[in-house]
């Protein structure tokens, strides 16, 4: 559905996701209650107006602010919605701010057509004719009311009748997945500087094929660091709104010898797609059978990040039967072996960055530029290329380098050279095999300690040094 905001939200921030404006005695404890359920089960926060509260000619100032405030509105047309002042005087409101602020107004036209909404016929005709019957201001408020509707008839949304035959559990589920492509929070973040990320994700495209309703496994396979995670990321953000459910589990190998965190994921997974608070899961198996009837029927997109051992996959993942048709289930790992069991999985083996990319990224993290300055050219690129590609080790390093002098940069470079990337690993870590033993986040804050301790180590030792004696790069 393409979005039908005029404008961008001067606000920024808002306070609810959806405001949902109804006839309350045409749907209130039907469709609407449903909607509003199905709403708080996917984790949107919803503003429901209560018929309940106290009606007055105009609608209050703190209904007013929760409109002002809402991102999305969904109004549900029923046949008596133009029978109430409330409704509309609220909807003239909501088109308010739409036009103000830029909110998304999505129009919900249950058992009334669009053409009755956007002319004023039928039950309107009859509503307005009451309304106009009454005071001079009355009628005033009408012509600005039937604006209102005018405007909101013509605005794309849902005609129970004619779009889904009447199923309104099938409008729901659709009005939800739509409500969660439009909320930004649905997005997981991303490095700011995505050098060679978008080549990457048209390789990952060719192998999800969408428009198959196969249920397809994609490893995306690499040394650590590499990039993986951030691919993942990527091709999530990317594609998510295919799905009627989806989940990132990140950093899936932690202790997963311990059987609590495997079934901590297990609920985290059914969590994430089914969307209830209280899942029980006493063991293993229970878990097992819990994902494969609750997802069976359902089109997911799943990301287990960083697989290090098959039990993983096995508790979370291991067949195809267990997933509805067209779901996609995306596997990071080093270990390509551990695909070997899922039949027909495509496997993409993340390639190093090439050196003009590898330039960029760490000139975007040593100079937030993807240019270095002049004097830091010839060394920026030999560090670059020292790092192999290795977007991890291009991140740390030139984050770690920004806004040194060009003779702490040079201190720094005659360590790599002389030992690669050991000094980012004291003795006792390396005696613990820190970079296959650890996450790609635990690695990261790894590096950066470590070459904290560089920082206080080297430079302090060799900075005068290095001042007196021109190093031979």
């Amino acid at each position: 559905m393409s979005s039908s905001s005029s404008g961008t939200s001067t606000q920024g921030i808002w306070r609810y996701d959806v405001f949902l404006s109804f006839r309350g005695k045409d749907t209130r404890k039907g469709f609407t209650s449903h909607l509003y359920s199905a709403l708080k089960d996917a984790g949107i926060n919803a503003f429901k107006d209560d018929d309940a509260l106290p009606r007055g000619e105009k609608i209050s100032s703190e209904l007013e602010q929760a409109i002002e405030e809402s991102r999305i509105a969904i109004i549900v047309f029923s046949t008596n919605y133009a029978n109430s002042r409330w409704c509309l005087e609220e909807l003239e409101k909501i088109m308010e701010a739409r036009e103000m602020h830029g909110q998304l107004v999505l129009p919900v036209f249950y058992d009334v057509d669009p053409s009755e909404v956007r002319k004023q016929i039928g039950s309107f005709a009859q509503a307005f004719a009451e309304h106009e019957a009454c005071s001079e201001e009355e009628r005033d408020r009408a012509i600005r009311w039937k604006t209102a509707l005018t405007k909101a008839g013509n605005l794309s949304g849902w005609d129970l009748k004619n779009v889904v035959d009447g199923h309104e559990a099938i409008l729901i589920e659709d009005i939800v997945n739509n409500v969660l492509q439009e909320l930004p929070d649905a997005y997981l973040d991303v490095p700011t500087f995505g050098v060679g990320l978008e080549t990457r994700l048209e390789k990952i495209k060719s192998l999800l094929y969408l428009g198959s309703d196969e249920v397809l496994f994609i490893g995306i396979c690499g040394r650590e660091g590499i990039g993986k995670t951030t691919i993942a990321e990527a091709v999530y953000n990317r594609f998510f709104h295919a799905f009627e459910g989806r989940s990132f589990l990140a950093n899936v190998s932690g202790d997963f010898w311990q059987l609590k965190d495997l079934i901590s994921l297990q609920k985290q997974l059914l969590s994430d797609i089914v969307k209830h608070r209280n899942i029980k899961i006493r063991n293993i198996r229970m878990g097992i059978s819990a994902i494969k009837r609750a997802l069976c029927n359902r089109r997911v997109l799943i990301v287990l990040d960083d697989v290090r051992d098959s039990v993983q996959i096995k508790a979370l993942v291991r067949e195809r039967h267990w997933f509805g048709s067209g779901s996609r289930i995306i596997i990071t790992t080093r270990d390509q072996g551990l695909l070997q069991d899922l039949d027909g999985a495509g496997i993409y083996m993340v390639e190093q960055l090439d050196d003009n990319d590898a330039f960029q990224l760490f000139s975007w993290h040593a100079f937030s530029d993807s240019h270095p300055k002049e004097e830091f050219i010839e060394l920026s690129k030999e560090i670059a290329s020292h790092c192999k590609g290795e977007p991890l080790a291009l991140e740390v390093l030139g984050s770690f380098l920004k806004n040194r002098s060009l003779v702490e940069w040079r201190s720094a470079f005659v360590h790599l050279k002389r030992t690669g990337f050991d000094w980012l690993c004291d003795d006792k870590e390396k005696d613990e095999s820190p970079c296959i033993a650890k996450s790609p986040l635990q690695k990261k804050l790894m590096y950066r300690k470590s070459l904290q301790a560089l920082g206080n180590k080297i430079f302090r030792e060799e900075y005068s040094k290095i001042r007196e004696v021109d190093v031979s790069m």
